[in-house]
């Protein structure tokens, strides 16, 4: 026979999760032969999706919450719409499909109605006091009553103007004005000279301008020890005053004399011009211009060529042995400047060394390993050594005359 039997869990299967359900045919007839099977079928309770906090009513053209894609009992799932529209009347059904098959779909009614409010709230805004021009915005974004809104037209920074503030949902609050008055900057004036000569004698810069601002310099008196275009700047202490700018050129004035002056010194000494610059000290010649001025108030361009002497080195040798001259490659030290800790290494163009020494007297003799070095070949030198407690190393190449 053809049966089709329903199974309805009861409460202890649901308890125990599991049930098998086993099925035998009917007596046989014939020579037909009873059969029996069972199947294994699990039971999983019935979720139920809660929502409870989600409301359910809204005045046209208000922001609605966004919908959640969890329920309150941490079920997933989606809604059909997505997001609540408030911009029509009337009742509208958002749907909420559970991820779980488990699960039954959820249904949520929102009625849109055109609020009459029982109180409509104008929104109000702290004073704001005069604003100096060309200052920031000092309109606020949210209202004492928590509204939030925008303002047009945009904050003009050179005029009193009136402003008027949107909230940004209708629902039960309206537009309000508010005047922010802009007050002009007013310009401190001072009678002071911007051209000085090298080394005039100068006052303090005064703190309170001709029209009567106080405030502060950024340099207290006028420098006219320097040749620099310098500016002097004036902060009121007062709201509404602009700064005062003082740009000051400083001249020579009575007359200008020029000199050389050359100096020497050896490696690793220390020179300081008049002005306080430090010489460099390494070998050859350095330039330096110093603007002063004498006693006679003459500006003085001196300019400084400072020859810094030390250990040399030939850049090349004939070691023929015959006339007795430039016959080794060494040390040349002519200015008896201080040479210490002494170490001169010399390479083929290899690499290899093919000479060595710690003695600031003894050199090369253009010999290695018994053989004598080609006319023409090019060698490298590294000399490493201490000049007047300076740390110095030279490098060079050097090439063999014969």
């Amino acid at each position: 026979n053809s049966e089709t039997p329903i199974y309805t869990p009861s409460t202890n299967d649901v308890s125990n999760g599991t049930v098998i359900l086993t099925a035998t045919t009917n007596e046989p007839e014939g020579d037909c032969v009873a059969a029996t099977d069972a199947i294994t079928i699990s039971i999983t309770e019935e979720i139920t999706i809660e929502f409870a906090a989600l409301p359910r009513n809204y005045c046209l053209n208000d922001t609605a919450e966004p919908l959640p894609t969890m329920d309150d009992n941490g079920n997933t799932g989606s809604w059909s719409p997505a997001t609540i529209d408030t911009s029509t009347l009337g009742e509208t059904t958002y749907t909420f499909t559970p991820d779980s098959n488990c699960a039954e779909n959820f249904s949520l009614t929102v009625s849109i109605t055109d609020c009459v409010c029982a109180e409509i709230i104008e929104p109000s805004f702290a004073p704001i006091p005069p604003q100096c021009a060309n200052g920031p915005s000092p309109l606020p974004s949210i209202s004492i009553e928590g509204i939030t809104g925008s303002w047009s037209p945009a904050y003009n920074a050179t005029a009193t103007t009136t402003y008027t503030f949107t909230p940004d949902t209708s629902g039960c609050a309206t537009t309000t004005t508010l005047t922010v008055e802009v007050l002009p900057l007013q310009q401190a004036e001072f009678d002071l000279e911007s051209v000085y000569c090298y080394g005039d004698r100068v006052d303090d810069l005064p703190t309170t301008s001709a029209n009567g601002f106080a405030g502060t310099w950024n340099f207290a008196q006028i420098n006219t020890t320097n040749f620099d275009v310098t500016t002097y700047i004036f902060n009121p202490t007062q709201d509404c005053v602009a700064p005062y700018v003082l740009t000051v050129t400083i001249n020579p004035c009575d007359c200008v004399i020029e000199d050389v002056i050359t100096v020497s010194i050896c490696e690793g000494d220390e020179y300081i011009l008049p002005d306080g610059t430090v010489a460099e000290n390494t070998r050859g010649e350095h330039t330096y211009t110093v603007r002063t001025v004498n006693d006679d108030r003459c500006d003085e361009a001196l300019t400084y060529l400072v020859q810094v002497n030390g250990a040399d080195f030939p850049n090349s040798f004939s070691p023929n042995t015959i006339d007795g001259v430039n016959d080794r490659f060494m040390l040349l030290n002519e200015t008896d400047c201080s040479v210490e800790d002494y170490h001169l290494t010399i390479y083929n163009r290899w690499g290899n060394k093919v000479f060595e020494t710690v003695d600031k007297t003894d050199g090369w003799d253009g010999n290695f390993k018994g053989e004598k070095a080609m006319q023409g070949e090019t060698y490298l030198w590294i000399a490493e050594y201490v000049a007047n407690g300076q740390p110095v190393v030279r490098k060079g190449t050097l090439v063999v005359l014969r």
